[in-house]
């Protein structure tokens, strides 16, 4: 089977660019982390921005596109734009984001204007100059592959062998440095190994939009796990099915450009990823507060039914309005929360009019009293809160206290037998 036409690349040239920006999407996707951790982004966007100037100057010197050359003046224009970036910051009153603001400006535009002195002089060898800027899949030749391997190969190496002190040095600097770990090195390394992303970048999505590929999969990684191995991983995967789908839809749209495709299909990605993703995504969370909401409103309800009952000698049914006497809450809600807590067997009712705790339900009831009860005695001992405040607050808090923290409570009041209010503490049987 040829693996080429499995994925629909029979064509050489939309070989070429896949395989290219595939390397960049896993250097990207690696790299693109730390960035977002350490909230670089910005600084990643001067610094895509800044090379031009680098490049343009490269290439006066040379006369022509020598890779080496341009590389190497793209590399020295980019930390200087970092270094100048961190002057401004330091040596000023000004902010991160108004130096980092400055210098791209400045950067950027010393580029724009070498540039056009660049076209208008009329040397032949400036044709493609200007790819640099939007990017030009389409033109990537072989030679441009090994070229973009070579950088990719030293970024990967870079990153795995000062992972560790990349990953310290991205969440805390100050504390990277206590351990040993050298602090002004490990800045210069990771600085230099995001100029060599964006050199990665620059002949396959340009200037302006390499900033995405670095922050756009990490953002994704983001919503669907803590842990940072498992990003780095999940922000690889990310930015290479958004190559191959940019790859596939301006090869299919021969007047698109591969960059702007690429950018999209990531920000569709991200956009979903916000939605959907399991954890942290916008409906899962509108899912965990709903569930929370019912979770209390059931709670509620179970500890209504015990208190009214709790004097009584037997478990009586009781109707909608002697638990509304209790507790206000909206019949609707009532209505529904009863019924839900019948499916789960902890309260019955034989004609949905007159409700009664089961034992489980008596249980669970008696549970929440307890703990709201506690709750208002350690408030009101160690928190020195006056008696006739801590209800709203002990309210609050009843629903997420865990049977580690209630037993450490009842440990710490010793098993108290009252709350503030004299009221008696239900213990289990």
């Amino acid at each position: 089977m040829d693996i080429w036409a499995l994925f629909g690349l029979q064509n050489y040239t939309n070989r070429l660019v896949f395989i290219c920006i595939s390397i960049l999407a896993i250097t990207a996707g690696s790299m693109g982390n730390f960035v977002y951790v350490k909230r670089k982004s910005l600084i990643g966007d001067a610094i895509a921005h800044a090379l031009l100037p680098g490049i343009a100057i490269a290439f006066l010197i040379a006369k022509e596109k020598n890779y080496f050359m341009l590389t190497l003046g793209a590399t020295v224009a980019g930390l200087l734009a970092i270094y100048f970036a961190q002057y401004l910051i330091h040596a000023t009153k000004i902010k991160s984001d108004t130096a980092i603001a400055i210098t791209l400006s400045l950067f950027f535009g010393m580029g724009i204007v070498l540039m056009t002195y660049i076209q208008q002089s009329g040397l032949a060898t400036q044709s493609g100059l200007d790819h640099y800027i939007f990017g030009s899949a389409a033109s990537i030749l072989k030679s441009d592959l090994y070229f973009i391997l070579t950088l990719a190969v030293i970024v990967m190496l870079l990153l795995i062998i000062w992972y560790r002190g990349f990953f310290v040095h991205s969440f805390d600097p100050v504390f990277s440095q206590t351990i040993g770990f050298p602090s002004k090195l490990l800045n210069f390394l990771m600085n230099l190994t995001l100029v060599g992303v964006i050199l990665i970048g620059l002949q396959t999505v340009g200037i302006l939009l390499i900033v995405a590929l670095l922050i756009s999969p990490s953002s994704i990684a983001s919503n669907f796990t803590p842990s940072f191995k498992k990003r780095i991983v999940i922000a690889i995967i990310a930015a290479f099915i958004a190559t191959y789908i940019g790859v596939q839809l301006s090869f299919g749209f021969p007047k698109m450009p591969t960059g702007p495709w690429i950018v999209v299909s990531l920000s569709t990605m991200t956009f979903l990823a916000l939605l959907f993703a399991p954890q942290n995504g916008i409906f899962a969370r509108y899912l965990k507060k709903r569930r929370q909401r019912f979770k209390i409103l059931h709670e509620n309800i179970l500890k209504t039914m015990y208190q009214i009952n709790e004097s009584s000698p037997e478990n009586k049914a009781l109707s909608l309005a002697m638990i509304q006497t209790r507790r206000h809450i909206p019949t609707a809600q009532l209505r529904k929360g009863l019924q839900q807590l019948n499916k789960n067997k902890l309260v019955t009712s034989t004609d949905n009019i007159e409700w009664k705790l089961t034992k489980l339900g008596a249980s669970k009831g008696r549970r929440i009293t307890r703990l709201h009860r506690l709750w208002e005695l350690y408030l009101s001992e160690y928190m020195d809160i006056a008696s006739d405040h801590v209800h709203d607050n002990a309210e609050s808090i009843e629903h997420i206290i865990t049977p580690e923290i209630e037993q450490k409570l009842q440990h710490k009041l010793k098993f108290p037998k009252e709350d503030p209010h004299q009221t008696t503490i239900p213990y289990d049987q």
